[in-house]
């Protein structure tokens, strides 16, 4: 019986966890670093062109919405690894019940 429990633990587990290895994917280059960007933002408001100025507008806009997504993906990949863990350890329970010979 104990054979039986190992079995169903080893073909649960080891799938999941492949399919939860994380993949290095190209992210895209932040805006918060691009050199126009810190060269405006180094610079005094009052020494900036109408033209420098609305850049570094539309630049500081830029980056902000990229810290928001950024943020975004980060909380989505920690729920999803947290909701992983759970499935692991309920699987576990189950297999260690099955293995102890405890009825379900």
């Amino acid at each position: 019986m104990r054979w039986l429990a190992y079995l169903v633990l080893i073909v649960l587990v080891v799938p999941s966890c492949a399919s939860r290895a994380q993949t290095v994917a190209l992210e895209p280059t932040s805006p918060c670093s691009n050199p126009t960007y810190t060269a405006l933002k180094s610079r005094p408001v009052d020494e900036l062109s109408e033209r420098e100025y609305e850049l570094l507008r539309e630049l500081e806009r830029a980056c902000a919405q990229y810290q928001i997504t950024r943020e975004e993906q980060r909380a989505a990949q920690e729920h999803e690894r947290l909701r992983g863990i759970g499935v692991l350890f309920l699987m576990g329970v189950v297999v260690f019940a099955i293995a102890m010979g405890a009825s379900i």
